[in-house]
């Protein structure tokens, strides 16, 4: 295996190694550092201050060799050799033969890690971030501003219902080398820019815009709720989709009152209802979750389905329950066994159905009002995402020839439908800005990601520290570095 050099870049292009000093042309801005791959890194100061239960990390990466592991940046448990001593770390070929994107995260007790499908075989720069969140279990990995497929979605050895990173104890955080033991270290060849770690997840949008060459401090971090969010119907006197293009159509004698939060569709339980031909349901059958408000009406009927066989199933009976389903391989219905019971007519009731595919034991949970309807719901493995028809209905069944039947009595409001899974936290979230706040899904005290830390490595030459734009004080020291430029 080669040796393992790290570089860290500021604008431009630029390569090789440069034996006047660490300071080199980069991607962005004017300057960058190239690490020599033995011994050369960058401490950062007060690490326990980046300790991150949730968060984002990117940057600008030329990897200078193709045969051995790369470390991006990593915080964690000083000196140890255990993954569960990482409380974050993005490395590139991690297992020292497949050139691909990792993210490590653990707890001390736990771990949990990914990869990519794609890999990074090459010299030139690439934009890579990685993303995961307060369970451990959701992570998203980009590279040049792409999502990527993850293969494994994630190994852990916690159990499915993940845990929540963070590290105590003795902490140490390194540009170009992982938190390891010396037989581990992993030191990086190559160039590095603009580094910025958050405190939450960051947006496609938003990483889209870093890997367009946007400074980290430039960048207006998007709500986490807004993070893969596909369709939003807030009802406000129409059924438009005020996040992408699938608009409802309106089916009987639809009409809009005042909801909760402005207006809401309010439906008779007989002839109205709301349809999407095709959009919806295509875009629904991976991982997803469905968030909505509904008044009881005292009647049994479908809340919503979305396509006659494969996605989600929301339906309410005359007693007032509420129950969550969905479709197998087989075109089996699933009902994981939970409903809630006990609705009043009149009231207000938030719901949220949730289905992860990697968790074969828990992966499709029901919530109502903020907590999760029974310990019960059972697995997703093996969901249908491939047959059934097309059409989908808000308020209504869909029959297998393509028609809608059992219309629900009541109302709805505030609608939403993500490609991912929300986290208990997300929901209960929600559920309180709504319901003691008067706040809609995008409206009031949204929580927005932070940085914790940014480097632009703008110093150059002459310069033995890296200074953390955000003053929250997580100086950077080159160690074992030539403070020259090339």
């Amino acid at each position: 295996m080669g040796s393992l050099v790290f570089r860290i870049a500021g604008s431009g292009g630029g390569g090789g190694t440069c034996a006047d000093g660490s300071w080199v042309t980069g991607k962005v801005g004017s300057y960058a550092l190239e690490f020599g791959g033995t011994n050369e890194y960058v401490s950062l100061a007060n690490p326990a201050g980046l300790e991150l239960s949730e968060g984002t990390i990117a940057g600008w990466l030329k990897r200078g060799e193709l045969d051995g592991r790369t470390t991006l940046i990593s915080l964690g448990q000083a000196g140890s050799a255990a993954n569960v001593n990482a409380n974050w770390m993005l490395e590139i070929d991690a297992n020292g033969t497949d050139d691909k994107l990792y993210m490590t995260v653990g707890n001390g007790t736990y771990y949990a890690y990914c990869k990519t499908d794609a890999t990074i075989a090459d010299t030139d720069w690439h934009h890579i971030a990685g993303s995961f969140t307060n369970n451990a279990r959701d992570f998203v990995l980009y590279i040049d501003g792409v999502s990527q497929s993850l293969n494994p979605d994630v190994t852990t050895n916690a159990g499915a219902g993940g845990f929540t990173p963070g590290i105590a104890g003795t902490q140490e955080a390194n540009l170009g080398v992982s938190v390891r033991t010396t037989a581990y270290k992993r030191f990086l060849t190559g160039k590095m820019d603009e580094v910025s770690i958050w405190s939450g997840c960051l947006s496609q949008a938003n990483i889209t815009s870093l890997a367009a060459g946007a400074k980290a401090n430039a960048i207006t971090a998007s709500a986490n709720i807004e993070n893969n969010l596909l369709y939003y119907y807030k009802f406000d006197g129409n059924s438009n989709d005020t996040e992408g293009a699938a608009n409802l159509t309106e089916v009987g004698g639809i009409s809009y009152q005042t909801g909760l939060f402005a207006d809401c569709v309010a439906l008779d339980g007989s002839s109205d209802y709301l349809t999407d031909a095709s959009t919806i349901s295509a875009a629904t059958k991976n991982d997803r979750s469905i968030s909505l408000w509904f008044q009881y009406g005292g009647a049994q009927g479908y809340v919503c389905r979305l396509g006659y066989r494969g996605t989600i199933i929301i339906w309410v009976s005359s007693a007032g329950q509420i129950e969550a389903a969905y479709y197998d391989s087989s075109e089996t219905s699933i009902n994981p066994g939970y409903i809630y019971a006990g609705m009043s007519v009149g009231n207000w009731y938030h719901i949220v159905f949730t289905i992860d595919e990697s968790d074969a034991s828990t992966g499709a949970k029901l919530y109502v009002n903020g907590a999760q309807a029974g310990s019960s719901f059972g697995g997703a493995t093996g969901f249908n995402n491939t047959s059934g028809n097309a059409l989908s209905a808000i308020g209504a069944g869909v029959t297998d020839g393509g028609g809608t039947n059992v219309p629900v009595s009541g109302s709805i409001d505030d609608l939403a439908i993500w490609d991912r899974v929300l986290t208990s936290t997300e929901v209960l979230d929600i559920y309180t800005r709504g319901n003691s706040n008067n706040e809609c899904l995008l409206s009031g005290s949204l929580t927005r990601p932070s940085l914790a830390a940014y480097y632009s490595f703008e110093e150059g030459a002459g310069n033995g520290t890296l200074t953390d734009r955000t003053g929250n004080g997580h100086t950077g020291t080159l160690t074992n570095m030539n403070t020259g430029s090339c």
